[in-house]
C-alpha cells in the first residue's frame, strides 16, 4: 500500500515536470528541498526489489538535469544544452572555490587551488570533503543555500535519521550532487 502511494506520488511529480506550465514551479520545489538527494539516500532506493521506485527516481534525476540545461529556452539543440550544463557546472565549481578561499582556505586548500575539472569530479571532491569538519561542511552547504536548519520542517539531523544515514553523509551527498549535476 505504501509503495503504491509512493510510486503514484512520484508519477505525479514526473507528470507535472513534463508540462512547461508547471515545470518551473515543481523543479524549483524539488531542487530547494533536495528531494532527489533524499530519494537516492532512502532505503527504498537501496532496495533492489522495488525497481519501479528506482526507475522513477532516475527519471526525476534526468528531468532535473534536463531542466537545468534547458533553462527557459525552447531550443532542443543538444550542443547548446551541453554548453549550458557545462557553464552551470563551471560556475558552481568556481563559486565553491571562492567561498572556500574566503572562509576556509586552510582547511580546504586542495579544493581552493584545484582546477574546475577536479572540483567537478565527484569521487575526488568526496575524498576532499571527507577531510573537513562536520561544522565546516554544514557551513559551506548553508552558505551555498543548500540547507538551512532554521527552515520550517526537519533539520538536517532529523532528515539524516529518517534516511538512516549520518548527517555528514547527507551533507556530503547534497554538496556533491549540487556540484556535479545540471
Amino acid at each position: 500500500l505504501v509503495k503504491g502511494y509512493i510510486s503514484k506520488s512520484l508519477e505525479l511529480l514526473l507528470d507535472l515536470l513534463s508540462y512547461p506550465q508547471t515545470r518551473t514551479h515543481v523543479a524549483s520545489y524539488i531542487s530547494s528541498h533536495n528531494l532527489t538527494v533524499k530519494l537516492v539516500l532512502s532505503k527504498l532506493y537501496r532496495d533492489q526489489s522495488f525497481v519501479l521506485f528506482r526507475q522513477q527516481v532516475n527519471m526525476l534525476l534526468d528531468s532535473e538535469r534536463m531542466e537545468g540545461g534547458m533553462g527557459s529556452s525552447t531550443s532542443n539543440s543538444s550542443a547548446l544544452m551541453e554548453k549550458g550544463v557545462d557553464r552551470l557546472i563551471y560556475q558552481r565549481a568556481h563559486t565553491l572555490q571562492k567561498l572556500l578561499h574566503r572562509h576556509y582556505v586552510e582547511e580546504a586548500s586542495d579544493v581552493v587551488f584545484a582546477g574546475v575539472g577536479r572540483v567537478t569530479d565527484a569521487t575526488w571532491l568526496r575524498e576532499k570533503i571527507g577531510l573537513w569538519s562536520e561544522n565546516t561542511l554544514y557551513d559551506v552547504c548553508y552558505r551555498l543555500r543548500l540547507v538551512d536548519d532554521r527552515d520550517i520542517g526537519s533539520s538536517t539531523a532529523e532528515i539524516a535519521e529518517q534516511l538512516e544515514c549520518t548527517r555528514r553523509d547527507l551533507l556530503t551527498s547534497i554538496i556533491i550532487y549540487h556540484q556535479s549535476s545540471r
